[in-house]
This record gives structure tokens, sequence and C-alpha cells, in this order.
């Protein structure tokens, strides 16, 4: 009887310890921005956040824990007055881990949360100009919102959902004050499937704003922040702030400018080059001229939506004559490329489109044209990981090989000092390798180190390098994001948690 309580006693304490060793988990902030200049309380909604002590944020500030519960965690924030309007992302650390990233706004709009009883146009909630409302839509219904405005004054309205990791696909009507509909906007380019839209009103009076899921789907996950007020709507995405030890050195090779008008005569370039271009109006194209020897294996690859453009690339090369030699595969989320081997020296033609026939100030792309290298691409699918000062975590990190099987070896940048990787070796035609990674002993329960790895090989007595990127980790925390903010690409987090040595954590 004594040896049956007491297995029961310790299969207890062992739940127990799980449930206390849960790392922390943000389900939103309220407000969702931070104002720069100013001191915003924030407020986290999850679990397990009774061990949180402290924030951690990609862009500069200051902060204050003013109080916690199991389910909610209050800061004070400082952000300098200096910081843009963008996107950021931040991190709850506790003595329990820490948890996954989450994306805030910095937005300077006085913040307001969604009243919750505006489910129709008679119980509209009224907003006084500017403002910025955090809400979420509820499934099978729409937000309204009213505001009075004078005879030619122009506003700005813009949903913010998606950018920030929602679940919603905002669809935004304005309506006069007998309901007849003046702007109906769904995607925006250069916002994703987000809103935005600028509108000068026909005459005085009061104005209704709609806002709903396209698919009349809602929940806790379909969350937005509504801006309205006099500000001007840039074509270009919300830069994501990042402080300056997150950035990574851009491409050394030349980078042309796309020279317009290049649609008939083709630019001339030399390679290796990366072109930034843009598409100005509807059915542009451009092309580029360059030289290429026998035997030459040239790699074309587009770069738009990991910048932020709505861009989908159509690569197609062509001899001098205008034959076709090659064109670029629809990849559907993924970015275009070109690979192609020369059967004879000349001169020859890029062609670049955008695949729909779009274009506008927001319609840009980055082109890279570089040899080929036989090599590989490194990728995980955990952007976070917690374990015991003096103990170790495991990361899976996943090759992508191209025309190379040998070793590859992992270093380590970023987390500091004493931490280590005990294993740090890809073996020849490994597809998928743990190494594990020893933290120091005299770190204390709470603190966090930031770190990111770089893959190495000899091929063909060249030394080759590759970044190991996050971006699987991301699809799986973001999946309405598929690209990585560029600066956080590649980034991962290790929180020490209290307890002994021998434990290890993912």
């Amino acid at each position: 009887m004594c040896r049956r309580v007491l297995l029961a006693l310790l299969c207890t304490l062992f739940l127990c310890a799980n449930c206390l060793a849960d790392s922390p988990t943000i389900k939103y902030a309220l407000p969702s921005a931070l104002a720069p200049g100013k001191v915003t309380e924030m407020t986290f909604v999850g679990s397990d956040l009774g061990g949180v002590t402290s924030i951690w944020t990609s862009f500069e500030t200051k902060t204050e824990r003013v109080r916690f519960e199991d389910n909610r965690s209050v800061f004070k924030v400082n952000v300098p007055a200096t910081c843009p309007i963008g996107l950021g992302a931040v991190r709850l650390v506790g003595t329990n881990g820490v948890s996954s990233l989450h994306l805030v706004m910095l937005d300077g709009l006085p913040s307001i949360v969604e009243s919750g009883t505006n489910r129709s146009i008679a119980t509209a909630q009224l907003l006084r100009m500017p403002v910025a409302v955090d809400g979420a839509c509820d499934e099978k219904a729409a937000d309204f919102f009213k505001f009075p405005a004078r005879k030619g004054e122009r506003l700005s309205f813009e949903v913010v959902a998606q950018r920030l990791g929602s679940s919603l696909d905002p669809l935004v009507r304005l309506l006069d004050a007998t309901g007849r509909e003046l702007v109906f906007c769904e995607d925006t380019p250069g916002a994703g499937v987000d809103c935005r839209f600028s509108f000068k009103f026909p005459s005085s009076g009061q104005y209704v704003i709609e806002l709903r899921d396209t698919r009349y789907d809602g929940g806790r996950g379909y969350r937005y922040r509504m801006r309205i007020g006099d500000f001007p709507l840039e074509p270009a995405p919300l830069p994501f702030l990042v402080k300056p030890e997150f950035q990574r050195a851009d491409s050394m090779r030349p980078q042309p400018m796309e020279a317009k008008p290049n649609d008939v005569k083709p630019q001339r370039i030399s390679l290796p080059a990366a072109i930034n271009g843009r598409f100005a109006k509807p059915k542009d194209r451009d092309c580029f001229e360059f030289a290429a020897n026998k035997g030459d294996r040239l790699v074309f690859r587009g770069r738009t939506r990991s910048l932020g453009s709505p861009c989908d690339l159509y690569l197609r090369l062509e001899s001098a004559a205008g034959k076709k030699l090659a064109e670029s595969p629809m990849t559907g989320a993924d970015e275009s490329s070109l690979t192609n081997t020369f059967k004879e020296a000349g001169v020859f033609r890029l062609v670049v489109e955008e695949a729909a026939q779009l274009g506008g100030p927001e319609y840009f792309y980055r082109l890279e044209i570089s040899p080929f290298q036989p090599g590989f691409a490194l990728s995980v699918d955990t952007e976070r990981f917690q374990a015991t000062p003096g103990g170790s975590i495991e990361i899976k990190v996943l090759p992508e090989r191209h025309d190379y099987d040998g070793p590859i070896r992992l270093t380590l940048e970023g987390a500091g000092d004493g931490f280590e990787l005990a294993t740090n070796a890809i073996t020849s035609k490994t597809n998928a390798t743990s190494v594990k990674m020893t933290l120091p002993a005299n770190l204390e329960a709470g603190q966090l180190a930031n770190f990111r790895m770089t893959g190495h090989a000899t091929i063909d007595g060249k030394d080759v390098t590759a970044p190991v990127s996050t971006r699987p980790a991301w699809r799986m925390l973001f999946p309405h994001i598929p690209w990585p903010p560029g600066a956080m690409d590649g980034w991962m987090a290790v929180g020490a948690v209290a307890g002994k040595a021998t434990e290890t954590r993912k």
C-alpha cells in the first residue's frame, strides 16, 4: 500500500514539475502597438506567464515589469522618439523559459479597444480621429464603427492584421449615413491580404466603417489593428525594426539600378550582379543584356515576396535574336529562379515580367545573377529552446544540397561566451542532423541568449558558407506570413530555466 501511495506521489510531482516547466505563451497583446517617444503599458495575455521576469524586443526599448499573473503579464515599454512607424518582434522571458516570437507594431496613433458590442450599424462604435482600434472579428459577424467627417477632408484607412501574424483576411467597406457603399477594399498591393485606402469625403456628415473577415471566419486568432487618420499611405511595406546586431551584411555584388526605358532596347549589365528594379505600370517589362561564355552555368534568382513586394516574377532567357532558351516555372509562394548552362558563347537577354502583368510603385524586385556554385542551404524548424544552466539543447538542422554530398561544419555566433556546439558536423550525404549546444553553467534562470549558426564546407578548393535559415520555424509560427523579415531570419533564442543541469528542453 505504501509503495502504491509513493508511486502516486512521485507521478503527481512529475506532472507538476512538467506543468511548471511549460514555457510562456503569448495569445495576444493590448495594445498591439507601442508609441515612439512615449511609455506604453502593454498587457500580454496568454498562459504560464507567472514566471515571466522580462521582455525582449527586436528594437531599442527600456522596459519595466508592472504586474503579472499566470494568464497575463504587464510591462511599461519606453520606445525612443526616433523610432519610425513599422513592425517588430517581442519575447517574454522567465524562469520557465522563453515565449515564441510575437509581432507588434510601432505606431504613434492613440490606441483604443474595440467595444465588442458593435455588431451592426445601429450599435456602431463612435470614433474620434486620429485613432487606432485594436480588436478581433467574430465568426459570421462584422465590426462597425462610426465617425464624423467634413466636406473635402481626406482620411487614410489601414488594417494591419496578417502583417502582425493574425489569421484575419480583412475586408473593409466605407458607408455613408444612408448605408450606401463608398469604398470596398480587400487586398492591397504591398500590404499582403491586409487593406488600406485613402478617401476624400464629398460632404459633411456621419460615416460608417464595416470590418470583417472575407470568409466570415473569426475567433481569438482573428485580431486586427485598424488605423484611421490624416497620414500618408506609403507604397513600400512597413519596415521591420531591429537592433544593429541583428543585421546581416548585404550582397557584395555590383548593384545596378534598372534604367528605363529597357522594355525594347535591353539594358547592358556585367555579371555577377544584383539588380534592383520595379514594374512602374501594368504590362511593364524589363530586359537586360549580358555576355556569357560557352559552358557558363548561371543562376538567375528573383527576390520579391521575401522583400515584401507583391510581385510574382516571370523570367525568360533569350538569345540575341529573340529565341527562347529557358524560362522560370511558376512556384506559388516561393520565388522565381532559373538556372541555365550556355551551349555557346555570345550575347544574351533576360526578360523580366510580372506574371499577372500588374504594376505600380509597390511592384519592386531584386534580381541576383551569379555563376552556379555547388553547395547547400540549411534550415531549422524551431526558433526557441530552453535548458538549465550547464545543460544542453538539441537543434535539428535540415540541409538542402546542390550538387554537393560532402560534410558541413557548423559554427555558432551571437550567443556569447560559454555557449558551445558540442556536436557541430553534418556528415556526408546526410539530410538531417541534430546538433548539440551546451549552455554556460554560470547562467541564471530567466536569462536569454540569441544565436544563429552558419554552415561551412570546402568545395572544389573554395570555402563555401551558408547561413542557417529559420524560415520553416517562422512559417509554422506565422502560417499567414510565408517569409520571415530578412533581419530576423536565422536568429534563434535559448532561455535558462530553473532546475538541475542534467535536464534538456526544446
